[in-house]
């Protein structure tokens, strides 16, 4: 059995039992207490006589050493843990009105106002629980844990904030923190690894899709220079230039404005390459345009080359 705070032997004594003899074992937490201290009182009238008759009976016998009740009144004995005592249920359980063992866990050495324990007066090498003192029974040793309770306030448990206290607590706390911060130092990472793919993706696409723009329109320039150069050298074709004025010749030179064939017909290609152009510019399809301009000026060369005999006769 473990012995927490204390117990009261009487209350472990079955005199109705079969055995002859009754062993108790009792053990200590030994993370909190070294020991017991064991307390007897006897209350009975000690004699010669009677001490010799009844030591036999009234012993406890121990692991570590044997008690006899018979002749003494008042017993303290400290015994480590674990305890084992063998008694006589039959005589002490008849005895227990008269005769009270007490055994009280005890922790060697405490401070003065530790939140758990509490040094005993007489012996304060001796460290019982707080709950121990005024609680009717003998804890201490000659009744000092029971004397002055009429004070409560001394056995009032003071708890002390000491920051030299368990350094476990803090280590765990410390840990929990440091995997805290990792925790988000790692989410943190990945949600900028994740925005930056992101961002790589989006100007990868963009980057394919005005590249391949800007390549239609370089292309479209190169068609519509290509389409001014043939528009140009039409125009070159189908309108040559005029004998410019020599220097003694001093009349000007007079346009015919009669309406003759050659004039209609050049009014008529005039005509056809306005419409062409209308159409270069509003056709998104430049090749079909610069195909009709082609077979235009080649329709309009054939008509200019059979005009000019027809205007050299007349000038004749």
């Amino acid at each position: 059995m473990i012995v927490h705070h204390s117990i009261l032997v009487n209350s472990l004594i079955n005199s109705h039992g079969p055995d002859h003899f009754q062993k108790i074992v009792l053990e200590a937490d030994p993370n909190e207490y070294s020991g017991f201290l064991m307390t007897v009182s006897n209350r009975l009238d000690v004699h010669r006589e009677s001490c010799s008759t009844w030591e036999s009976m009234l012993t406890l016998y121990t692991n570590q050493q044997n008690i006899s009740l018979a002749c003494t009144n008042y017993l303290a004995h400290y015994f480590s843990s674990p305890l084992e005592i063998s008694l006589l249920p039959s005589i002490l359980g008849d005895l227990s009105d008269y005769i009270t063992i007490v055994v009280t866990s005890i922790r060697l050495g405490c401070t003065n106002y530790h939140p758990h324990f509490r040094q005993c007066a007489n012996t304060p090498r001796f460290c019982i629980s707080r709950q121990l003192f005024c609680d009717g029974y003998d804890n201490c040793g000659l009744n000092s844990d029971e004397t002055d309770c009429s004070n409560r306030l001394d056995q009032i448990a003071v708890t002390i904030i000491d920051g030299r206290g368990d350094w476990s607590l803090v280590v765990v706390a410390a840990f929990f923190a440091i995997l805290i911060l990792l925790l988000l130092f790692i989410l943190y990472n990945y949600r900028m690894a994740k925005a930056r793919r992101k961002f790589l993706r989006t100007r990868k696409r963009h980057s394919s899709y005005y590249g391949s723009s800007i390549r239609r329109f370089e292309a479209d320039v190169k068609e519509s220079e290509e389409t001014v150069a043939l528009l140009a050298l039409g125009l070159r074709k189908m309108f040559p230039l005029m004998p410019a004025e020599t220097a003694n010749s001093r009349q000007p030179q007079i346009i015919p404005t009669t309406t003759d064939s050659g004039f209609w017909l050049s009014y008529e290609c005039w005509t056809r390459l306005c419409g062409c152009l209308y159409e270069l510019r509003h056709s998104s399809h430049y090749g079909s345009s610069i195909r009709r301009f082609e077979s235009d000026v080649k329709e309009s060369e054939e008509t200019v080359a059979l005009l000019a005999p027809a205007e050299t006769e007349d000038e004749h």
